[in-house]
C-alpha cells in the first residue's frame, strides 16, 4: 500500500467491504509474501492466522532472481 494511506484505516474499510460480499459459511484463505510483515500483521488484526504452509512459486522472484517465500493464512468461518 502507498505509505500515504498507511494508518488511515483505508485497508480495513476496503477489507470490510470485500468481506461483506463473501460467503461466511466457508473459510477464507489467502497467500502473502513472508517478507510482507505489515501485510501479515494487518491480516492477523482482522482475524486471519498463519496455517504454517509456506511455499515458493516460480513467477515470484526478487530483482536478484531469488524466489520469494509465500505463506498461507486463513480466516475461519464461525
Amino acid at each position: 500500500m502507498d505509505p500515504e494511506y498507511q494508518g488511515t484505516g483505508f485497508a480495513k474499510k476496503f477489507f470490510n467491504e470485500a468481506y461483506s460480499k463473501l460467503d461466511k459459511t466457508k473459510d477464507i484463505y489467502l497467500d502473502v509474501f513472508s517478507l510482507n510483515v505489515k501485510g501479515i500483521n494487518f491480516y492477523k488484526k482482522v482475524g486471519f492466522f498463519e496455517t504454517g504452509k509456506k511455499f515458493f512459486d516460480q513467477k515470484y522472484v526478487n530483482d536478484k532472481g531469488e524466489q520469494l517465500e509465500i505463506q498461507e493464512m486463513v480466516l475461519k468461518h464461525n
